[in-house]
């Protein structure tokens, strides 16, 4: 999801230019998000969006750091994503033992 494209298509959405076809090939995103591959293509007639809806980027929380002592069960680090943490034995958790990705890239 290259950022330039992703603020071309907002400002688009926002001030269409008139009987124009906007299309915008989305790849894979940078950073914190994850995207399937895909194209967005709407076409603006009498100000009004007609076509496919937009693809989105869900949030990537990614690989939390390790905890001493600790691990998690869980492969999946993306938006909703759960991870359940155990302590070896004689250690115990302090904090709660689910951690959920949550829309802005961070764990609960």
């Amino acid at each position: 999801c290259n950022k330039k494209c992703l603020d071309i298509l907002r400002e688009t959405r926002r001030n269409p230019p008139p009987n124009t076809r906007v299309e915008i090939h989305i790849g894979y995103c940078k950073a914190r998000y994850v995207c399937r591959k895909g194209t967005d293509i709407r076409t603006c007639r009498n100000g009004q969006w007609i076509g496919s809806k937009a693809l989105k980027c869900p949030a990537y929380c990614g690989k939390p750091a390790n905890i001493p002592h600790a691990a998690f069960s869980g492969s999946r680090f993306s938006f909703n994503s759960i991870l359940k943490y155990r302590c070896d034995q004689d250690y115990v958790l302090k904090g709660p033992k689910r951690r959920k990705c949550r829309k802005n890239g961070q764990w609960s």
